[in-house]
């Protein structure tokens, strides 16, 4: 009995916890399902919302796009009008700049051109220089009187680039006589203001010198130099010979100038024998290059200007004593006219007493003839009249 009691308690229980566990179930699946439509209320609510969003965010975008491009456009043409005011000035001053730039651009290409042009013209002269100077460097080779023309030509040159004047300062190619009859001809006689004279003899050897510097084997050159050393010697020696320094008929220095008209060859030629001018000096000739040669013609031609200049200051000064006698005596002839003067303003004054002072003058005696009816022409000057009645 006590089993089935217990048994049947059991499955009443069992029965009541099914029943609460079912009324639960129920009550929590009503719940749940409220809840779940109050959700599907708000999902179809927010979609709804969420739709009604996209739609106002389609419809505002474009409004915004509208507007936007307007206040684009607006802009734009402001912007524009901006952007062209700013930049009309630029581009007038950029249209100036170009207008420029293509003239200089045109003018620097006719400088081109005519640079171009004056280039050709110079490298067709240069040619022709060279070709110039090569037929005169062998014409020069081939005749000697040709080479001594050249030499003496150059010689003149230097002369009148150092400012001493032709005729006066230096003579050229003038006859003398040696005290044996022989007649001698100086290249050139240049007188000093000390009344002494440098005679100058031009002496040219070219053509070991062309050769010289033609020649590519050095033992060619060592030849060639040799001849030249060998060429001036003989003119040393034949300048020496006709002893210019013993002219009685010119006031020579002690020694005579041998001018070599080339200074590449008086170089050469000092370099390769340095006792050659101590050779030419035994025999008194020095021997002078072109820059040696102007530079002692300057310095004669300063000893002229400063000779020139005393002789000015003596003539001022003979003229300023002349003057200063001069005006002495001027000032005694002038003291003599015053003196002069005041014996004739004395006599004046004396022969006008005599007219018109004291009593029975002249004048008074004269102005009755009017007062008895006479009519001259001229009548006296009324201060003589005044003085005459003053009196």
């Amino acid at each position: 009995m006590i089993l089935e009691f217990e048994s049947t308690n059991f499955y009443l229980i069992v029965a009541i916890i099914f029943i609460v566990f079912v009324a639960i179930l129920f009550f929590v699946t009503e719940k749940y399902k409220s809840k779940i439509k109050t959700l599907e209320l708000e999902k179809e609510f927010l979609e709804t919302s969420l739709a009604q969003n996209r739609e106002n965010q389609n419809i505002l975008k474009m409004e915004i796009e509208n507007i936007t491009s307007k206040i684009f456009e607006e802009n734009s043409k402001k912007s524009n009008q901006n952007i062209n005011q700013i930049l009309e000035p630029f581009k007038s001053q950029l249209n100036i700049f170009g207008n420029r730039v293509n003239e200089v651009f045109t003018e620097e290409t006719k400088q081109r051109v005519s640079l171009l042009t004056e280039i050709k013209n110079l490298k067709e002269l240069n040619n022709q220089i060279s070709n110039d100077a090569n037929n005169l460097a062998n014409a020069l080779k081939g005749q000697s009187k040709i080479q001594g023309d050249w030499g003496e030509m150059i010689l003149e040159s230097i002369l009148k680039q150092s400012g001493l004047r032709k005729d006066l300062e230096y003579k050229v190619q003038n006859s003398y006589k040696n005290s044996e009859g022989q007649t001698l001809r100086p290249d050139v006689i240049v007188h000093l203001p000390t009344n002494k004279d440098v005679i100058i003899d031009s002496k040219l050897s070219l053509n070991s010198y062309i050769d010289y510097f033609n020649s590519k084997d050095e033992g060619e050159k060592k030849e060639h130099i040799n001849r030249l050393i060998f060429s001036i010697k003989n003119h040393i020696k034949d300048l020496s010979s006709k002893k210019y320094e013993s002219l009685e008929s010119l006031r020579t220095l002690d020694f005579v100038l041998m001018f070599v008209p080339i200074e590449g060859a008086f170089s050469l030629l000092m370099s390769q024998n340095n006792t050659i001018f101590e050779t030419a000096l035994k025999s008194n000739i020095v021997i002078v290059s072109p820059t040696t040669l102007y530079s002692s013609l300057k310095v004669i031609e300063n000893l002229w200007q400063d000779n020139r200049q005393s002789e000015n200051a003596k003539e001022i000064s003979k003229q300023a004593a002349d003057l200063y006698d001069k005006f002495v005596g001027f000032l005694n002839d002038f003291e003599e006219i015053g003196k002069s003067i005041d014996k004739s303003k004395d006599s004046y004054e004396k022969a006008i007493n005599k007219l018109s002072s004291g009593r029975g003058n002249l004048i008074s005696r004269s102005q009755k003839f009017l007062d008895l009816g006479v009519k001259p022409t001229k009548l006296i000057d009324n201060k003589f009249i005044k003085e005459e009645y003053e009196l």
